[in-house]
């Protein structure tokens, strides 16, 4: 089975055995994938001053994906069980809507209870507080697992205007968070079947052990 990080860039990397073929079926092309959101890491610390080199890795990334941006999915319309894992990128955005919808909750307690991984990395376990138990538990509370931390977020400046920290969230909802020793080093940490990478230096790593157990 070919198997790849993403389905979709934008639609939180839902992933199915008939697509997933169209979308790095070779570590290359996870690798690209990774050249792109570590380009988009410099923009954002550095406020949009990048290289020429991470500007073209931006361009040709957006360009190879043309088609899919040009047909998004509704992501209320998507049956969970047709897809092989949920995968939810890097960016603030899961924290504004993801982390409070309940049909994505759902859609992550279907994929966790099914034994399917639930993988996040960066921002991206914001997603996972919608999923709750019955009674209002997070789903995740008492696992392992890290994510942007509070001092990532100090340092590219946005700690002090920000409504909520992942990390600080995490913790609250009974995560046991875990970061790697020095900021912006990489972290993956696995357990049971929910994986997470801690910022962009994460993403390689936790793509390829994902590629590796789905194998």
């Amino acid at each position: 089975m070919t198997v790849s990080p993403f389905d979709h860039p934008i639609l939180s990397g839902l992933l199915g055995d008939e697509e997933v073929a169209e979308h790095f079926s070779t570590e290359a092309e996870i690798a690209a994938f990774v050249r792109f959101e570590s380009a988009l890491a410099e923009a954002e610390a550095t406020e949009g001053v990048i290289s020429a080199e991470a500007g073209q890795a931006i361009a040709a990334y957006i360009a190879s994906i043309g088609d899919e941006l040009s047909e998004a999915k509704v992501l209320e319309d998507l049956d969970p069980a047709a897809f092989d894992l949920v995968f939810v990128p890097g960016g603030h955005g899961p924290m504004e809507d993801l982390a409070v919808s309940e049909r994505f909750g759902a859609m992550v307690r279907a994929f966790a209870e099914s034994g399917r991984p639930v993988a996040a990395v960066c921002h991206g376990p914001a997603a996972l507080l919608s999923a709750r138990a019955d009674d209002g538990s997070w789903l995740f509370s008492g696992y392992q697992l890290t994510a942007f931390s509070n001092v990532e977020e100090d340092q590219v400046g946005y700690a002090k205007s920000a409504v909520w920290l992942l990390e600080d969230r995490l913790k609250d909802e009974g995560g046991l968070y875990t970061a790697a020793a020095e900021p912006w080093g990489e972290r993956v940490v696995v357990d049971r079947n929910l994986y997470t990478g801690q910022n962009p230096a994460s993403s390689e790593a936790l793509a390829l052990r994902l590629v590796a157990d789905l194998a």
